[in-house]
């Protein structure tokens, strides 16, 4: 159990808890040596900045993140991460993409 999740919920923070999914997706999921699928969404911003994150302070290398839209390569761009593309990276390892609605 999360005691965070409760008083994030609580405080009306659906941003807050969108962050919190996100960040704990990466850091769950992603790890150096990976393809990353980054979808599109909300809530994508806030696993691309985790990742972005590591990458900068050298926790994730030799990654490369392929988008599912205009937008979602935008953000990879901006944040400086290796762009990749579905043609030459097929295979993913992980793939990441928001929930909004379910």
């Amino acid at each position: 159990k999360n005691p965070i999740l409760p008083t994030m919920a609580n405080n009306d923070g659906k941003e807050i808890c969108k962050q919190y999914a996100a960040y704990l997706a990466v850091e769950e999921n992603v790890v150096s040596n990976m393809t990353i699928g980054v979808g599109s969404g909300s809530t994508i911003v806030y696993a691309v900045n985790k990742i972005a994150e590591l990458y900068s302070s050298k926790k994730l290398e030799n990654i490369t993140c392929v988008p599912t839209s205009f937008q979602s390569e935008q953000l990879i761009l901006d944040k400086k991460l290796p762009l990749g593309d579905l043609k030459q990276n097929w295979q993913i390892d992980v793939a990441i993409d928001g929930a909004d609605e379910v």
